[in-house]
């Protein structure tokens, strides 16, 4: 990876880091989760646990990646890179050396 590539990377993980802290004003990550999951699991008829809320949040989000615009061209859009990381560091957050906390 070059410098460049690598101060991109960089760059994103900062955004993604201001985004997370931006919507801690939403409450605590925890309460929030749950409460998607509980509706998730409404939704569907199947449990739902709050890392699975991220993981369908970042397929949500690879979904509009492969999305192609009016001209066929692919939506890569960078917000989308950058919720990616930020569902998955809350993923992070949410788990327990691996076993989803309640």
């Amino acid at each position: 990876m070059s410098r460049s590539n690598l101060d991109k990377a960089f760059h994103a993980l900062d955004q993604a880091k201001e985004t997370l802290l931006e919507r801690s004003r939403y409450g605590a990550v925890e309460d929030n989760f749950g409460h998607i999951s509980q509706m998730g699991s409404m939704l569907t008829g199947q449990p739902m646990t709050k890392a699975q809320v991220c993981a369908f949040m970042i397929a949500v989000k690879l979904s509009r990646l492969s999305a192609k615009d009016k001209d066929n061209i692919n939506c890569n859009h960078v917000d989308s890179y950058i919720d990616i990381i930020g569902y998955a560091a809350i993923a992070l957050e949410l788990l327990d050396n691996g076993k989803e906390e309640g």
